[in-house]
């Protein structure tokens, strides 16, 4: 313990630093939220977290998965509140499920470092750490009753696993890892791709390894491909019974409904009304995920729901053929779908977490400010700094410039760690780990899509800032080299 801590003295004290800040968000919203008489008790929030303490409520008492109304839910996978309702049965209270994601978050943070140590210097590594464990989005969905920190912590643990630890023995550590990717699939179902991609590429990866270092036989066999049978077994051992209970129960294999629900009333929704303005504006294609009018959307409604019911049988639920129109929707015109669904992803690289982190701030005082678009925001503030500018309105333009520039600095923050991180795969498009982490950014971002928002991110960010710190070590050595050589 000695060793390990002057080892890594430097990461461990600076991880020190992102608790206090973690701990310090998480008594601010209690505060606000003790003082707002229509929220609930922190660190329960509005929107997801409410459903799931829901869920976990009805699961304490014995009743299943059920919702407020009583009935057995769908759309979401049990982990998350299975994860409330022991947290709250053993202690007597969710506070406990916050501390335990924050610590979660921590290791996670640690093991990036961990990672990014194999490419660049201590000093890069913690900063790559450093740069995750502080960002705001991460500090809310940390301290509140969100899946998404604790989800980004398992994965960021079952890559780290797979691709990077040398203890336990290899079998043990995929059966790990397995089990870990099966818990984070039924706490987001996002994840349930990834049940099958991880052991796909840990086989592709280590065959590289193997093949590179000459081995073959026996040893390829051990090391690459019972791993990979390993992992996936064991992702699938309680994934596969809860795919059978909804099938049951619903009528359809699936892990959770949320996924098919969000691609016909978000992706097919706004791509209708897209197609629509008959344009191929990318702010247009921007405009239609993220402010509608009524009358827009209730024509798009109708057409939807006109779909729904052609589809669906007499006597059937309709919501089990939801998915199906919505892709039926969708590749009616599948170009078209591309370019908007790509132009969609940008917010996903570039969304202000502190514009999310100040919308949180307000639902948590006064019960506002509910899904309000970052983008919508920064462009009505934009449009109020040229009127106040317009009619030489100085006081009103510096305090709508001091709104502004929070947000747009950080949307430039991310636009360079995008472009760093693009530029460390140009640099290392031979190290298979690093593609590793460009295909895991991509994953998320492109199921993602166009519901991006800032908490959307937080699987991706390890990647991301793991990637944009080979690239600015990179850059950084090269310059100092050239400026060494003309000294």
């Amino acid at each position: 313990m000695i060793l390990f801590f002057r080892e890594h003295r430097r990461v461990l004290i600076a991880l020190l630093f992102v608790l206090l800040i973690h701990q310090a968000s998480f008594l601010y919203f209690d505060h606000l939220s003790a003082q707002n008489p229509t929220a609930s008790a922190y660190p329960i929030f509005a929107g997801d977290s409410a459903t799931y303490v829901e869920m976990s409520e009805s699961l304490l008492v014995g009743k299943g998965l059920a919702g407020e109304d009583g009935a057995l839910q769908r759309a979401y996978p049990p982990g998350y509140a299975a994860f409330l309702a022991v947290s709250k049965a053993i202690t007597g209270s969710y506070t406990f499920a916050a501390i335990i994601q924050i610590f979660a978050t921590l290791g996670a943070a640690f093991l990036i470092y961990l990672m990014t140590l194999k490419f660049v210097s201590r000093g890069w590594a913690i900063a790559a750490a450093m740069f995750y464990g502080l960002d705001p989005s991460v500090i809310f969905a940390s301290t509140t009753l969100f899946s998404d920190a604790l989800f980004s912590a398992m994965i960021v643990a079952v890559v780290y696993m797979l691709f990077f630890a040398e203890r336990p023995p290899v079998l043990v550590r995929s059966a790990i890892a397995g089990f870990l990717l099966d818990a984070a699939t039924l706490v987001r179902p996002i994840g349930e791709f990834l049940l099958i991609v991880l052991p796909v590429l840990f086989v592709i990866l280590s065959w590289i390894e193997i093949r590179t270092r000459g081995r073959k036989g026996k040893i390829m066999i051990y090391h690459n491909f019972l791993p990979a049978v390993v992992c996936a077994l064991t992702a699938l051992i309680i994934v596969v019974p809860w795919v059978y209970r909804n099938y049951s129960i619903f009528g359809v294999p699936e892990i959770a409904h949320v996924g098919a629900n969000n691609l016909l009333y978000y992706n097919a929704r706004q791509f209708l009304l897209f197609e629509e303005m008959n344009t191929l504006n990318p702010l247009a294609a921007l405009k239609a995920a993220r402010a509608q009018t009524d009358l827009q959307l209730a024509a798009v409604d109708a057409r939807i729901a006109e779909e729904l019911e052609k589809a669906t049988p007499p006597g059937q639920m309709s919501t089990n053929y939801e998915g199906a129109v919505a892709k039926r929707l969708l590749l009616e015109h599948p170009i078209l779908y591309g370019y908007y669904h790509s132009v969609n992803i940008v917010p996903f690289f570039i969304t202000s977490s502190v514009a999310a982190y100040q919308q949180y701030v307000m639902q948590a005082r006064d019960s506002s400010g509910f899904y309000a678009p970052t983008f919508s925001a920064l462009w009505q503030n934009l449009r109020d700094m040229k009127d106040r500018f317009a009619t030489r309105d100085w006081g009103g333009l510096v305090a709508a410039a001091s709104a502004v520039a929070p947000i747009a600095l950080e949307m430039l923050f991310w636009i360079i760690v995008t472009l760093l991180a693009a530029g460390a795969v140009m640099l290392r498009w031979r190290d298979p780990r690093v593609i590793l982490f460009a295909l895991l950014v991509l994953y998320f971002a492109f199921l993602t899509g166009p519901v991006a928002i800032a908490r959307y991110r937080i699987p991706a960010e390890p990647y991301l800032f793991i990637l944009a710190g080979i690239a600015l070590s990179a850059l950084v050595d090269r310059i100092k080299a050239t400026y060494g050589s003309t000294r």
